[in-house]
């Protein structure tokens, strides 16, 4: 089991859309740039994990249904 009060401590780089993305989230949520990533990859996770067991990923959007496929 994972600790959860041990954190990893990663130097990355973001490809300018990224970059653009994480600038744009945080202000709108304002949540901090790291509690977006940290967001983000939990989300990611999520989603992986309920298509790998047979869930689709559906957004509605003005009434219809439209199928996201992340690649």
């Amino acid at each position: 089991m994972t600790d959860l009060k041990a954190g990893k401590r990663m130097s990355v780089t973001l490809i300018p859309r990224a970059n653009t993305e994480l600038d744009w989230l945080a202000g709108r949520t304002q949540l901090s740039q790291v509690d977006v990533i940290n967001r983000a990859l939990q989300i990611m996770g999520y989603i992986e994990r309920e298509c790998a067991d047979g869930g689709e990923l559906l957004i509605r959007k003005d009434g219809e249904v439209m199928k996201v496929h992340i690649i």
